[in-house]
């Protein structure tokens, strides 16, 4: 087969004034349970976790974004409870950390992933264009629901949704694998992390921007992070897209052995 080619993809720069695309709305969905009253290098799990979710509002998710934010963990010993403590509004930053800092976990409390994904589903009801799911979590479902029954009904709920898994310090290759397997079928991507810091780059790649790869059949056949690293391709033209906006697009001709970069307005 011929050697294969490398695209990466990037945003122009904001004209002065430009109001820039619609973001897709972020669901944000963190796991309290017990568990996340363990400690890292003398700091509880669920610190870390309020502490990231701070900056994230505070700093990475641009102003207005539409925003929700679901906690499960929070209604003690043996509890399945699943509580939507922001729901969607566009992003204002000094309520988000408001909100945020009252999160806290419940020892015992249990994890429950597929009830707060249902849920979900109802919480960006009335979002316009794509929407993202961001699950924060360091452990398994263990409140009987069936995790990836809930991710097939949101992806056929009837609007372009994408899940990615941040797998906080979790326990077992095991759990790494489900996680990923989730991601995938939620058409995302998984991201492990284990301290802070690693938490901290976790969470700011799952929120950026993405592209698509269409090739000649119309199938897309490679996705990407805007601004993030080159993905491969066979040499062939090619349309590449803002991911849920069928209007921004571009083409691209990815040769042998060689570098295309295209841009496309933000």
């Amino acid at each position: 087969p011929p050697s294969r080619g490398t695209l990466t993809v990037t945003f122009a720069p904001l004209p002065p004034a430009a109001k820039p695309i619609a973001r897709p709305a972020v669901a944000l969905l963190l796991d309290a349970s017990g568990s996340m009253l363990q400690t890292i290098k003398g700091r509880k799990k669920i610190d870390i976790a309020r502490s990231e979710l701070d900056h994230l509002v505070r700093d990475v998710i641009p102003d207005g974004t539409p925003m929700t934010l679901r906690v499960y963990g929070q209604g003690g010993r043996g509890s399945c409870r699943s509580d939507l403590m922001m729901p969607l509004a566009p992003l204002d930053r000094a309520q988000a950390e408001a909100i945020v800092a009252k999160v806290r976990s419940t020892d015992g409390a249990k994890t429950a992933t597929a009830a707060s994904l249902r849920a979900t589903t109802q919480d960006l009801a009335n979002a316009q264009g794509q929407r993202h799911v961001i699950l924060i979590t360091d452990g398994g479902e263990n409140c009987s629901g069936n995790v990836e029954a809930e991710i097939a009904d949101l992806k056929k709920s009837g609007f372009d949704v994408q899940l990615d898994i941040v797998g906080f310090v979790i326990d077992a290759p095991q759990t790494g694998q489900t996680f990923a397997r989730w991601a995938q079928l939620g058409g995302g991507k998984y991201f492990e992390a284990s301290d802070a810091a690693t938490l901290d780059k976790a969470m700011r790649a799952a929120v950026k921007r993405q592209f698509e790869a269409i090739d000649a059949k119309g199938q897309v056949v490679a996705s990407g992070d805007i601004g993030g690293n080159p993905v491969t391709l066979p040499p062939g033209r090619y349309t590449v897209r803002l991911r849920g906006h069928q209007d921004v697009s571009t083409g691209a001709d990815v040769k042998p052995n060689a570098s295309a970069t295209v841009v496309l307005r933000q």
